[in-house]
């Protein structure tokens, strides 16, 4: 019996067929790897969207509660003099404003921890306006806090003591307005609601409603 020769195969490589094939499955899977993870990454942005306006609207209805939780019955004197109510508002320019005891003091300066504070609409940015002093004079400034952005409209009720809702305050003719507020008794200006109902219209949300209560 003749033995079989002790020669090795020389090694077979890849043909052009199998090396296409295997670039063309290549090709299919890195484009669906591709979608999966843009898929992903978009699905993350939107997260990040939601999570920081959702973050952004807690803290404008938290901020506006703060300053409505600690109204105090104090009125004011405008830059032209003329006396305002402790909280005053019609949905109008500014949308709320109001006397509050929200402005701390952490470092006992001496100070009152008294201010002004007001909520606008602006170009569809809720502002806050605080002023350094309760009685302005015509070169006191505010400082301006935008809190959220893409509003529509901004509208606020008022609840009295008697548990009827007015759409300005101080409530009857004139309402907020300074020559209102001069008019009234001391009494029934200083009087505060029992609470505010505010109603935003957000673009990407549509409407939210919060009622926010006062001191007493």
């Amino acid at each position: 019996m003749r033995r079989c020769s002790g020669s090795s195969r020389r090694p077979r490589g890849f043909t052009l067929v199998e090396v296409t094939v295997a670039l063309a499955i290549f090709a299919v899977l890195s484009t669906l790897a591709y979608g999966g993870l843009r898929q992903i990454l978009n699905a993350r942005q939107d997260t990040e969207r939601v999570e920081d306006r959702l973050a952004a609207v807690q803290w404008t209805f938290r901020q506006i509660a703060l300053d409505l939780e600690q109204a105090a019955p104090r009125p004011v004197r405008d830059e032209h003099g003329d006396r305002l109510a402790p909280l005053t508002g019609d949905g109008g320019d500014p949308l709320l404003e109001l006397t509050s005891a929200s402005w701390r003091n952490p470092a006992g300066l001496p100070r009152s921890t008294l201010r002004r504070v007001a909520y606008e609409l602006r170009r569809g940015v809720l502002v806050r306006l605080t002023w350094p002093v309760l009685d302005r004079a015509q070169d006191t400034r505010a400082v301006r806090e935008d809190l959220i952005g893409d509003v529509v409209r901004a509208q606020v009720r008022f609840l009295d003591q008697n548990r009827k809702w007015h759409r300005e305050w101080p409530p009857g003719p004139g309402g907020g307005s300074p020559a209102a507020a001069g008019g009234e008794p001391a009494s029934k200006v200083a009087d505060l609601p029992l609470a505010v109902e505010l109603t935003l219209e957000l673009e990407d949300w549509g409407i939210v409603h919060r009622l926010l209560r006062l001191p007493g």
